[in-house]
């Protein structure tokens, strides 16, 4: 900001939302690699329709002039919220861990999974499936978080040339259609039919992504999910089958029904199970 703006802007409505120092860290960070002034930057924060949070840095000086924004100085950033969010988010505070940011208020309940099986990332397996997350660490980190915190649900080979798993999530009672590559197939002695298990996270929404099809009982909270193999990315196979076992077997028919469903409506389209992508729809 020059000495013009300085002296003579009239400042914005101020907000009392917060960043913690991991998120401030991590901004500037980002900036640095993205050639951006740390001096001049701001974080920008919105949310969408969906209900999902949004960020965005800045070297943009109108986003500090438009008399809809609100801002706050938190750990030495310039941070930039919507007027009408100011009060609804009064105690909003964004961090960065495991690899992510999260966004917590009062007014923004975390989603909390019914049955997290608490697996731990094997980085071996991982990077057998996904080569190129070695050099991105965040990414791992988002990984092995999901792999603990995820939501544990029923998922079933429905193909194995191509290798195709149907995961299975209750909250929207369906299934994501996910390819892996054909080696997994040989290594694991995969077949028609064999349980693996998925580990879910959400996105909030009502507006369904375009390959999934919402089940009759599901929940409107999530539009879409992300979900991760745990027999092909967990350290701890004892802790997969131990909740695979608890798992109803009205849920493994579900999966099979759904997956049956879902094939004939891909057409061979299909997600990439590999991590980052498998959150990424298909058509």
């Amino acid at each position: 900001m020059g000495i013009f703006d300085r002296w003579f802007a009239k400042p914005l409505p101020t907000h009392t939302a917060t960043v913690t120092p991991s998120t401030a860290d991590e901004v500037r960070r980002i900036a640095t690699k993205q050639g951006l002034s740390v001096d001049d930057i701001c974080l920008v924060v919105g949310r969408g329709a969906d209900g999902n949070f949004s960020l965005d840095i800045t070297e943009d000086r109108a986003v500090t002039s438009d008399r809809r924004n609100a801002m706050a100085i938190s750990h030495g950033l310039r941070v930039i919220l919507p007027v009408s969010l100011a009060s609804t988010f009064a105690d909003l505070v964004i961090t960065f861990e495991h690899g992510g940011f999260f966004f917590k208020s009062a007014a923004n309940p975390q989603a909390v999974a019914s049955d997290p099986a608490r697996v731990e990332l094997s980085p071996e397996r991982l990077f057998r499936l996904s080569p190129a997350l070695r050099s991105d660490e965040n990414a791992m980190k988002r990984t092995a978080y999901a792999l603990r915190e995820g939501d544990s649900r029923a998922a079933v080979v429905v193909s194995i040339k191509p290798l195709v798993v149907a995961a299975y999530t209750d909250e929207l009672c369906a299934v994501a259609l996910l390819q892996f590559p054909q080696w997994l197939a040989v290594e694991q002695q995969l077949k028609v039919g064999t349980r693996l298990l998925t580990l879910n996270m959400y996105l909030k929404g009502s507006d369904v992504v375009s390959d999934l099809v919402r089940g009759e009982g599901a929940e409107f909270n999530y539009r879409n999910f992300i979900p991760l193999i745990a027999d092909f990315l967990g350290a701890d196979q004892d802790r997969v089958e131990q909740r695979k076992a608890e798992i109803s077997e009205s849920e493994w028919e579900r999966t099979v029904a759904l997956g049956i469903e879902a094939m004939a409506r891909a057409r061979g389209r299909y997600r990439d199970g590999c991590p980052p992508n498998s959150g990424k729809p298909a058509y």
